[in-house]
């Protein structure tokens, strides 16, 4: 089959100095996007919490209304 000009993209020989350069660009992605995934893991596991926190605050405030109102 022939490879007509818009098929395949042109690119040149790499020699190994620079393939390890672009794994090494890589990792460093892999890296960040794992860091990245942590940050906002934690910021949820917060966040979850603040929401618990809250939510007990609402039941004792909801409590002490209704112990206002029977007396």
């Amino acid at each position: 089959m022939a490879f007509s000009k818009g098929n395949y993209e042109e690119m040149e020989i790499m020699d190994e100095e620079e393939v390890e350069v672009m794994e090494d660009g890589l990792n460093v992605d892999k890296k960040t996007a794992a860091d990245n995934q942590e940050t906002i893991n934690q910021e949820i596991e917060s966040l979850r919490l603040r929401v618990e926190d809250l939510e007990g605050l609402l039941k004792v405030e909801k409590k002490s209304s209704a112990e206002l109102q029977a007396r």
